[in-house]
C-alpha cells in the first residue's frame, strides 16, 4: 500500500539527547530490530520501517564507534492493518521521521553553551519529541542529594553552577563534554538544564503551542540485570532526586520512563547474560532487542491519537499499540 493511500502523520521530528557511548546510534537499530518480532507475532498488525527511498530498514548492529557527528535519518513508520474493519483502519498509520542524532560530546556541550554549539541546541529546541538517553552502567553507589527541599524546577542548586563545568582547556569542547562517564550528580546537573532549555517553548512557530513529549530511556539495562517499574528504576539508578526531578516537569511536558535493552540477553534462567561483547553482539543470530520499540510506540500513539481527537468518532474504535511482556 502506498504510502500516499495511509494515515499519513508528518511530524514526527525526533531528537535524541545522550552523552557519549550512552546508546542513541543503538536504540535505533535495535528498533528496527525488535519491530520484526512485533510484525511476526501480532496477528491485527504489521510493522515496517522504510528508508527515505520507501525500501525497508536492514536491521544490523552499529559498530562500536559510535557517532562522530551528526546524523539525520530520515524513515518511514508504518503499522499496516491485518483486519478489515473500522477500528483496523482507523489505527493504521504512516509517521514521515526525521530522528537527528549528534555526537553526544556535543549534545552535552549545547547545554553548557548553546551559542558554541547552536546547532546541536536548536535540534532540541525545535523537536516536539525528544528521547532522552541515560546509561546507568556508569552509576556510582552512594548517590547523596544535593536539591534542597522543594520544586526541583525552581529550587535547585545548579541553575548558577553549570557554566562552572565549561572549564575549556583545550579551546573545544567544556570539560564535562569530554569525560569518559558521566556521575549520577552530573546527570542530575545536566538533565535539569535540558527540561529548562526545552521548558521555554518550541523554536517552531508552527508547534509553539503543542506539548513536548520526552521518552526517558535507561539503556544497557542487560547489563545491570534489574526489572520492574521504570520509575522505580531511574530512582535506584541516579537517585530520587532525579526521580523527583522528572516528577515536577510532569505539569510541564509528556514524560515517561522506559527500560530498554538494544543488546539483549543470551543463555537460559538464571545464567542470562549480556549479548553485548567489546562493544559488539556476542552472537549476532541470537539478536533480541527489548524494549526498545516502547519509546517509539508511545510516541507515535500520541501523534495518532492527537490526529484523531479532531473525530470523537475515530478517536473511540481506536486500537493502542501492543505492549511486549
Amino acid at each position: 500500500m502506498p504510502i500516499s493511500e495511509m494515515n499519513f502523520n508528518p511530524d514526527s521530528d525526533i531528537a535524541m539527547w545522550g552523552p557519549t557511548g550512552s546508546g542513541k546510534t543503538w536504540l535505533i537499530q535495535a528498533f528496527a530490530k525488535e519491530l520484526q518480532w512485533f510484525d511476526k507475532n501480532d496477528d491485527h498488525f504489521g510493522y515496517e520501517l522504510l528508508d527515505e527511498d520507501q525500501q525497508p530498514v536492514e536491521a544490523a548492529p552499529p559498530t562500536p564507534i559510535g557517532t562522530r557527528e551528526a546524523e539525520d535519518h530520515l524513515l518511514y513508520f508504518r503499522r499496516v492493518p491485518r483486519i478489515q474493519d473500522r477500528a483496523h483502519n482507523y489505527s493504521a498509520h504512516t509517521h514521515m521521521l526525521n530522528i537527528h542524532d549528534d555526537a553526544g560530546s556535543s549534545l552535552v556541550a549545547g547545554l553548557v553553551d548553546p551559542k558554541a554549539f547552536a546547532d546541536a541546541h536548536q535540534t532540541l529546541i525545535n523537536s516536539r519529541y525528544t528521547l532522552v538517553v541515560l546509561d546507568p552502567t556508569y552509576a556510582r553507589k552512594g548517590v547523596k542529594s544535593t536539591l534542597r527541599k522543594g520544586d526541583g524546577r525552581q529550587d535547585t542548586p545548579y541553575e548558577d553552577d553549570l557554566e562552572d563545568l565549561d572549564d575549556d582547556d583545550n579551546g573545544e569542547l567544556p570539560y564535562i563534554a569530554r569525560k569518559d562517564y558521566l556521575t549520577p550528580q552530573e546527570y542530575l546537573q545536566l538533565i535539569q538544564a535540558l527540561f529548562r532549555e526545552l521548558s521555554v517553548g518550541l523554536g517552531n512557530r508552527q508547534n509553539a503551542r503543542k506539548k513536548r513529549y520526552l521518552a526517558i530511556c535507561l539503556t544497557k539495562m542487560d547489563r545491570k540485570k534489574l526489572h520492574g517499574d521504570p520509575n522505580l528504576l531511574l530512582g535506584r539508578l541516579f537517585g530520587e532526586d532525579m526521580k523527583r526531578l522528572v516528577e515536577s516537569y510532569r505539569s510541564t511536558f509528556a514524560i515517561r520512563v522506559f527500560s530498554t535493552s538494544a543488546a539483549g540477553m543470551i543463555g537460559v534462567g538464571n545464567q542470562k547474560r549480556s549479548m553485548e561483547s567489546d562493544g559488539g553482539l556476542e552472537n549476532p543470530g541470537l539478536w533480541d532487542p527489548r524494549g526498545t520499540t516502547a519509546p517509539f510506540f508511545w510516541m507515535f500513539q500520541n501523534a495518532e491519537m492527537e490526529r484523531l481527537g479532531v473525530s470523537t468518532e475515530r478517536l473511540k474504535w481506536y486500537l493502542p499499540y501492543p505492549v511486549r511482556s
